[in-house]
C-alpha cells in the first residue's frame, strides 16, 4: 500500500470507504472542482451512485482547500428535517456568533453579511455539503440563495454539493435565478484500480479472476465491491473453496444441466429456422400475383381519359380555366388520376397531350394559390414587443419612486439576478407583488436587476419587517440596504 496511492482521512466517510484511494480520474475531478472554485462562478454539484465514494471525495476536497480557504463540511443527512439547525451549525463553524433562538431567516441574513464581507476582503469561504439529496426543496433553495448576485471567482463564498445520481435534474426544477449549475460525475474504478483498492482494504492479494468477478458485479463502484468482499469473508469462502466447487459440479467444463438446456435450445432454433424459411417462401410467391392483377387497371382508365380529351376546346390559356371550373369536384379528381397514369403504353398525338398537361397544371395551381393567400395575417404575431416595453416602463417608474425617497431611509433587498425575464416572473408569482419594486444597477461591470420591498426609517425597523414577508422571500435571505446606495446604483447605470 503505497503512500502516494492512498490518502488517509481523519474521519470515516459516510459512504463506508475507509480512506481516499487516489486514481487519475478522481484526482482530475477534484482538481476541476478546485479550479472552478478559484476562477469560476456558479454551483458545482458532484453526483454519483451509492458507494461511489462521494463522502470520501468531499473530505479529500476539504483537506486540499484548507490551506487557502475557510472551509466548512457538513452532512445534510443529520439535518434533513431541521433547516434552522443546519444554518446554525454552518454559521457556528464559520465563526459567526449564533443566538440560540435565531430563526432560519435571521441566520440567512447573518450568513449573507458574512459572504459579502468575504468578497470585500478578497477572502475565500467554501461550504461543502455531503448527502445534499436529503435536503428538502425549501432548504436547498435557501442555501443556494447565498450565491445569488455576490459570487466572485477566487474570493467570496462558494458552495459545493455532493449528492446522489440525477440530483442535478432536481436542482434544475427549482428554477434558480442567476446561479449556473455545473455537474460532475464520480468516476468508477477500473479492474486494476479496484484491485489496488481492495488490496489496501483487506491487506492480502486477490487473484485477477476474483477481482474481475467483483468488478463485474459492482461495475467498478468501490463501496459495492467492498461489501461483496466482506460478504465473502463472513461466509468463510475463499478462492480455493470456490475452485473446488467448480471442479465438483462441472462435467467437461460445463454443468450437465447447462448442456441439456443448450441441446434443447439448439433444436428449437433449428425448427424455427426451417419453419420461418417456408413462411418466407410463401410470402415471396404471393407478391407477384398481386402485382399482375393490378397492372391492367390503369390502362383502361387511361383510354377513357384519352377518349374524353377531344371534347375539350383547343383554346389556350383561357380555355384551360373554363374546363376546370365546369368540372364537378369528383370528376376533376378522376381526371387528375388518369393523367398521371403511364403514358408510354398509349399512343397519343401531340396536340391533346398538350391540353391534358395544361389541365393538370391548372388544377394543381388553384389550391396552391389559396394556400399562399391564407397565412398573410402574420402581423398580429409581433405581440411580445409591447410587453417588453411595458416591463421597462414599470422598472422606470419603480426607479423614479426610489430616487424620490429619502436617501437616509432603508429598504429590504429580496433578490438580485442578471436575467430580467426570470426576475419578473418571480415577482409576478409573489402574493405581495404590488409592494415589490425592481431597479436596474451595475455590479462588477455587469447589469443586475434587483428586487426590493418597503421604505423604513431605520435599519432595525427594516430587520423587524422580515418576519412579515412570505416564506419564499424570507428564505431568500433579505437584508437591509440604505436607499442612498441604491440611488447611486441607479444613477451610475443611467450614465452608461
Amino acid at each position: 500500500m503505497d503512500q502516494e496511492d492512498i490518502f488517509a482521512s481523519t474521519e470515516r466517510s459516510g459512504d463506508g470507504l475507509p480512506y481516499y484511494y487516489s486514481t487519475p480520474a478522481r484526482n482530475g475531478l477534484l482538481q476541476q472542482v478546485i479550479h472552478f472554485i478559484r476562477f469560476g462562478e456558479g454551483l458545482p454539484i458532484v453526483q454519483g451512485l451509492s458507494g461511489a465514494g462521494k463522502s470520501t471525495l468531499s473530505l479529500q476536497l476539504v483537506s486540499l482547500l484548507q490551506p487557502e480557504a475557510n472551509v466548512v463540511q457538513i452532512s445534510a443527512a443529520a439535518f434533513s428535517e431541521d433547516f434552522t439547525s443546519l444554518l446554525a451549525e454552518v454559521a457556528g463553524d464559520f465563526g459567526l456568533p449564533v443566538d440560540g433562538g435565531a430563526s432560519s431567516g435571521e441566520l440567512l441574513v447573518a450568513l449573507r453579511h458574512f459572504t459579502r464581507a468575504l468578497a470585500d476582503d478578497k477572502r475565500l469561504g467554501v461550504l461543502v455539503v455531503d448527502d445534499a439529496q436529503e435536503l428538502d426543496d425549501q432548504s436547498l433553495g435557501g442555501l443556494i440563495s447565498l450565491l445569488q448576485g455576490q459570487q466572485i471567482g477566487g474570493s467570496g463564498f462558494h458552495l459545493v454539493l455532493f449528492a446522489s445520481e440525477d440530483f442535478v435534474s432536481r436542482v434544475d426544477a427549482l428554477g434558480l435565478l442567476d446561479v449556473p449549475v455545473y455537474d460532475f460525475d464520480v468516476p468508477s474504478f477500473s479492474p486494476t484500480e479496484l484491485s489496488g483498492f481492495l488490496r489496501g482494504v483487506s491487506g492480502r492479494e486477490i487473484s485477477s479472476e476474483g477481482v474481475q468477478s467483483l468488478w463485474n458485479a459492482s461495475k467498478g463502484v468501490p463501496g459495492v465491491a467492498l461489501n461483496l468482499l466482506n460478504a465473502q469473508s463472513q461466509h468463510g469462502l475463499d478462492e480455493e473453496e470456490v475452485e473446488a466447487g467448480r471442479e465438483g459440479g462441472f462435467a467437461g467444463g460445463l454443468p450437465v444441466a447447462h448442456l441439456v438446456a443448450f441441446s434443447v435450445l439448439l433444436g428449437v432454433l433449428i425448427w424455427v429456422f426451417f419453419v420461418g424459411d417456408d413462411g418466407d417462401q410463401k410470402a415471396e410467391s404471393d407478391t407477384p400475383q398481386r402485382v399482375e392483377k393490378s397492372i391492367p387497371l390503369p390502362s383502361i382508365e387511361v383510354k377513357e381519359a384519352v377518349a374524353k380529351e377531344p371534347k375539350v376546346k383547343p383554346e389556350r390559356s383561357e380555355g384551360e380555366r373554363v374546363v376546370l371550373d365546369s368540372l364537378p369536384e369528383e370528376e376533376a379528381m378522376e381526371s387528375v388520376e388518369n393523367d398521371v397514369a403511364p403514358v408510354n403504353e398509349v399512343s397519343v398525338s401531340s396536340a391533346p397531350t398538350e391540353v391534358v398537361q395544361k389541365e393538370v397544371i391548372g388544377r394543381v395551381d388553384q389550391p396552391a394559390a389559396k394556400v399562399v393567400s391564407e397565412p398573410k395575417p402574420a402581423a398580429p404575431q409581433k405581440v411580445p414587443v409591447p410587453q417588453v416595453s411595458s416591463d421597462e416602463r414599470i422598472i422606470e417608474e419603480h426607479e423614479r419612486y426610489l430616487l424620490a425617497q429619502n436617501g437616509d431611509a432603508y429598504t429590504l433587498q429580496v433578490l438580485a439576478a442578471s436575467k430580467k425575464e426570470a426576475l419578473l416572473q418571480f415577482v409576478r408569482r409573489q402574493p405581495n407583488s404590488a409592494n415589490l419594486r425592481i431597479y436596474q444597477g451595475i455590479r462588477e461591470g455587469r447589469q443586475l436587476y434587483v428586487v426590493i420591498i418597503g421604505v423604513y426609517s431605520s435599519k432595525e425597523e427594516a430587520l423587524s419587517a422580515i418576519a412579515d414577508l412570505p416564506l419564499t422571500q424570507r428564505q431568500s435571505g433579505p437584508w437591509p440596504r440604505q436607499l442612498k446606495t441604491i440611488q447611486a446604483d441607479i444613477r451610475e447605470n443611467r450614465r452608461k
